[in-house]
């Protein structure tokens, strides 16, 4: 029971996801004015876009458990490619855990600062504290879908959900989200 909750809830995060790009495009094909554009097309000169104008580098954090929580860096060279390096750790009382994972990442569409991409990752999670000595499943690898939303021109949020396989053989739909500071 616990598995289709997840499994609904990741469909609906990625429907949302695809439905805010479409419901973007509309909008800005509506206005008057508005350029046409296709995926990776340029924006208009207000709307300059900067994945296919600069090298992008970005720091910020993460909460997800394929591709790492914690601190992290992301690069996204011109084009359509990028990636990222998250990690971090949490002591408390007799609790340790870490994580540390990396992801690359191919965009499908980018509207001025927001893009949609899906991206494949992995992980390493432990966890070590009174009555458990470690996770079953430390090693994650999956595969997923994201988008980015540009809370204003330096700050990005993004949701994304993927279809995560354990070490221990467990494969679950499971979410991420990030907040980034872009440099560029």
């Amino acid at each position: 029971m616990r598995r289709t909750g997840i499994s609904i809830f990741t469909l609906i995060l990625i429907a949302i996801l695809a439905g805010n790009v479409q419901a973007q495009r509309i909008a800005d094909m509506a206005r008057p004015g508005a350029a046409q554009t296709t995926p990776l097309a340029s924006a208009p000169e207000d709307e300059a876009n900067p994945f296919l104008s600069n090298d992008l580098w970005a720091v910020g954090i993460q909460a997800g458990v394929l591709s790492g929580y914690g601190l992290g860096v992301r690069f996204h060279p011109i084009g359509r490619f990028g990636g990222q390096l998250v990690g971090g750790g949490i002591k408390a009382g007799d609790v340790k855990t870490y994580s540390f994972g990396i992801e690359g990442q191919f965009d499908f569409d980018v509207m001025g600062r927001s893009r949609f991409y899906g991206y494949l990752g992995t992980g390493y999670y432990s966890y070590k504290g009174k009555d458990s000595v470690d996770l079953n499943g430390p090693w994650r690898l999956g595969i997923g879908v994201a988008y980015e939303w540009s809370v204003s021109k330096k700050l990005i949020f993004n949701a994304s959900g993927a279809i995560t396989y354990f070490s221990d053989g467990t494969v679950l739909p499971l979410p991420q989200i990030g907040l980034w500071y872009y440099f560029n």
